[in-house]
């Protein structure tokens, strides 16, 4: 299967969509080009791997389906969750569940997502990204801040 390289800027914000529900999948990549996010499709497993593992994303809206016909079968949602916190800090990721209530901390915990989305929800999808967006660049503030400083050469 040939490569298809797309290209990120400085100034991008590179997201990768992985949803096989094609109404998602459009109101995902419409939500995200209005929030002035890049989106990019993974069609499967094979292509989030390749395209997660070439371009540091900042948001990742994922299905618990995808690619698959349960979330046991999933594996891109797998490989995400066993990722190391250093490989997972940049990007913002959004599981699409029908078994979870919107924005419920402890499932999306228990998932190693940052957030969780009902598909009833969907609708709200504008306002949820930019909460969880803010939210969690409110937490990393001080950190990256740190790590801005150390690799300046600072205390």
């Amino acid at each position: 299967m040939p490569i298809d390289f797309e290209f990120v800027s400085p100034d991008d914000k590179p997201a990768l969509l992985a949803l096989t529900t094609p109404e998602w999948q459009a109101q995902g990549r419409t939500l995200l080009t209005e929030l002035d996010y890049k989106p990019h499709e993974a069609a499967n497993h094979d292509d989030f791997f390749n395209r997660f593992n070439r371009t540091r994303y900042q948001l990742v809206l994922i299905e618990e389906c995808f690619d698959s016909s349960s979330p046991a079968e999933n594996r891109s949602l797998k490989y995400l969750q066993s990722l190391i916190m250093g490989q997972r800090r940049y990007a913002i990721i959004f599981l699409i569940s029908e078994q979870f209530p919107t924005l419920s901390s402890m499932h999306a915990f228990q998932q190693s997502v940052h957030a969780v989305i009902h598909p009833r929800d969907l609708d709200k999808l504008k306002p949820i990204v930019q909460q969880v967006v803010a939210d969690q660049d409110l937490f990393l503030h001080v950190f990256r801040d740190a790590q801005l400083e150390i690799t300046a050469g600072g205390k």
